[in-house]
């Protein structure tokens, strides 16, 4: 099975620039983009007692880079 791992790298100002406003499109764009990611990373997860699934979350918050 492959896995493949992608990082989106941005600095601070970028980063507060769009994602400042929970309202704006683009946050929520993100928002749904990041939920999608995460639950087919959940779908995709081996499935024994489950704790990889259960540890699977998506964040977005702005923080030191």
């Amino acid at each position: 099975m492959a896995v493949r791992v992608t990082k989106i790298t941005l600095k601070q100002p970028e980063f507060k620039r769009f994602t400042a406003a929970p309202g704006k499109p683009i946050y929520k764009h993100t928002k749904r983009l990041t939920l999608r990611v995460q639950s087919g990373a959940k779908r995709r997860a081996p499935v024994r007692k489950g704790r990889l699934r259960s540890s699977i979350n998506a964040e977005m918050h702005p923080g030191p880079m």
